[in-house]
């Protein structure tokens, strides 16, 4: 076909756009005037309805549209697809709330196993975005025919609406979102739903919580009085015997003159060789040796027994004597006080420490502080904690009595016919009045470890220090300039060393060690663990020393009786440690939810609108 008049198409061009895409294929400009042949513009709509590559015309793929699209029932699946998103996502966040709170591993409920749980959000989280993604496709569809039905598009802009949902990097296009912006937003947010769900299972986490509850458990105790398993234990010779085994101290029963028939006495021998070799474990480390929890690795009780302490009273005086450079003077001194009976105990633990105070000239002044204590006891309140293993202790106490004398007569019962007349040894026949003097018996046994761990004295020389000299008077009232000092416990002695003909003075030192005593190694001595100080310091108070009893107490009580010879039966609060279900984190699931089902709702709103 040749040129024809103006407005028309040259054969070229028509040919040209038989070769594309029709949406592709624009007239020449001159096309735009108005065409003045009839013949023309009749040949011209003639070439528009020629076949494209599809096999059908231009005319003809406009027109002919589904119309099962545009149905009524294509808006119901729509809402369908949404409203099922809603009931998916109301699900997921009642399922949290009803996990709040519940174990992991309850085997009453074993659908309730982490990995079940775990198994279920990833299906309704899946349901969510499939569900959600259906009601956006389907208005994706049906806009995205309005569109072509009214508006002219490149082929490269409608392969790009049909791809978008499938590859994300068409996205990338900004061609598309300039052309149909809404089209392009609701590709974007179907790709943003991947994302979205990916913070509702975070909402529920796995916590560990603390559970307690109270249960019956035979748990050690104190119990200084208890009869049984107190063996009777032949020594020396037929008339001494000896009950020790599960005691805390020896005691031999005796057979008196003046004793009434068929009875017995006792008196105190000495602590039992296993509380001896605690007590003093327990005074070099200051605490009580570690223990197995008897109700397991998270667990608490309280008891209650009657246990030693002792009664002190502390008293200061100042002492002035004759001050010798080099020559040392007691320090400390401790020990048991009284005479020694077969029919009583000891009396009096007494324990000095002597403070230098400055010197002056040839007179020294010192400060003595004397504790005497007596033996007593008290009611301890003991509460035990064990948690994950580690075991807390702490106490308190209460005042009971002193110590009486231990010698009780008639108080044994004996059996009739037999030599010297044994002595019983089940439970049932110890009375009341056996019982509480063997309890005397052990108690003292405790104080007694520390009493002879205490026993002995150590020495000092008083050592001239830097200071400011301060006044004070002696007994006749008369005012002296007193230098400071300071305990030393390290004594030199000036020797003369020969070298050819050279004489050079030098030093020899010794220490000056504690006599029979081990206080320097205990607790009492707050320099134990400084090796910046070169002698001891001790700091010994009622407090003190009856803190050390009652660790000694508790050790003897946890560490050297098995739980069949002293035992309470207590209710222990037991922590069991397990792992719940938390909806801790809400708006991790609450937001992803709401905001995707939210940001649908304008698009579906489209969909739903498209008519015919």
């Amino acid at each position: 076909m040749n040129t024809n008049v103006d407005g028309g198409m040259t054969d070229a061009h028509q040919k040209q756009c038989r070769g594309s895409a029709f949406f592709d294929c624009k007239p020449p400009a001159r096309c735009d005037t108005a065409r003045s042949s009839t013949t023309s513009i009749g040949e011209a709509a003639k070439e528009v309805q020629e076949p494209t590559l599809e096999g059908r015309t231009a005319n003809q793929s406009i027109a002919k549209l589904p119309e099962s699209l545009t149905d009524w029932s294509t808006s119901t699946l729509l809402v369908v697809f949404y409203v099922l998103a809603l009931i998916v996502a109301v699900s997921h966040a009642a399922m949290m709330h009803y996990l709040d709170g519940k174990p992991t591993d309850d085997r009453k409920y074993m659908y309730l196993a982490q990995p079940y749980v775990t198994s279920v959000n990833i299906l309704l989280v899946a349901a969510f975005k499939a569900s959600l993604c259906a009601s956006l496709t389907i208005a994706f569809t049906q806009y995205m025919w309005r569109v072509l039905r009214i508006r002219v598009l490149a082929v490269s802009i409608i392969e790009s609406l049909h791809g978008v949902r499938t590859n994300p990097f068409l996205l990338t296009m900004w061609r598309l979102a300039c052309t149909t912006p809404t089209l392009y937003m609701m590709a974007l947010l179907m790709w943003l739903l991947a994302v979205a769900i990916l913070f509702p299972p975070s909402a529920l986490t796995v916590i560990r919580d603390d559970v307690e509850e109270q249960m019956p458990y035979v748990v050690p105790a104190f119990d200084a009085g208890y009869g049984r398993d107190f063996g009777i234990v032949k020594k020396f010779n037929q008339e001494d015997l000896v009950i020790g085994n599960s005691s805390l101290s020896s005691w031999l029963p005796l057979t008196k003159v003046e004793t009434p028939v068929n009875t017995t006495s006792m008196c105190y021998l000495w602590p039992n060789s296993k509380l001896v070799h605690l007590s003093h474990v327990v005074l070099v480390s200051g605490a009580v040796p570690v223990s197995q929890s008897p109700c397991g690795p998270n667990c608490a009780y309280n008891i209650k027994f009657k246990g030693p302490t002792f009664r002190c009273n502390t008293t200061d005086r100042n002492m002035t004597t004759e001050y010798n450079p080099g020559t040392s003077y007691p320090y400390y001194s401790g020990g048991w006080e009284g005479s020694y009976s077969r029919h009583s105990i000891f009396t009096i633990l007494k324990l000095s420490l002597t403070s230098n105070i400055g010197y002056h000239d040839r007179w020294l002044i010192q400060e003595i502080r004397t504790l005497q204590c007596q033996p007593a006891w008290a009611e301890y309140a003991i509460d035990m904690r064990y948690q994950d293993g580690l075991r807390t202790i702490s106490y308190t106490t209460s005042s009971g009595g002193t110590i009486t004398d231990t010698l009780i007569k008639g108080v044994y019962p004996t059996v009739q016919g037999e030599w010297f007349g044994s002595i019983p040894t089940t439970p049932v026949n110890w009375i009341d009045a056996t019982i509480l003097n063997l309890q005397s018996l052990n108690h003292y046994a405790v104080l007694d470890t520390i009493a002879a761990s205490l026993a002995g004295s150590y020495d000092q020389i008083p050592v001239p220090v830097n200071g400011p000299n301060f006044t004070s008077s002696i007994l006749n009232g008369t005012q002296l300039s007193w230098a400071p000092l300071e305990a030393g416990f390290t004594w030199y002695n000036t020797v003369q060393v020969f070298t050819n003909n050279s004489k050079w003075p030098t030093y020899q030192s010794k220490e000056l060690l504690p006599n029979r005593t081990v206080i320097r190694d205990t607790q009492f001595n707050v320099n134990r663990n400084s090796w910046a100080n070169t002698g001891p310091s001790f700091r010994i108070t009622e407090q003190t020393l009856n803190d050390m009893v009652a660790n000694v107490t508790i050790a003897a009580m946890l560490a050297y009786y098995p739980l069949e010879v002293w035992n309470q039966t207590v209710v222990a609060n037991i922590t069991t440690s397990r792992n719940i279900y938390s909806f801790s984190r809400p708006l991790n699931l609450i937001l992803p939810y709401a905001l995707s089902l939210v940001a649908s709702l304008p698009f579906l709103a489209v969909g739903c609108n498209d008519k015919e």
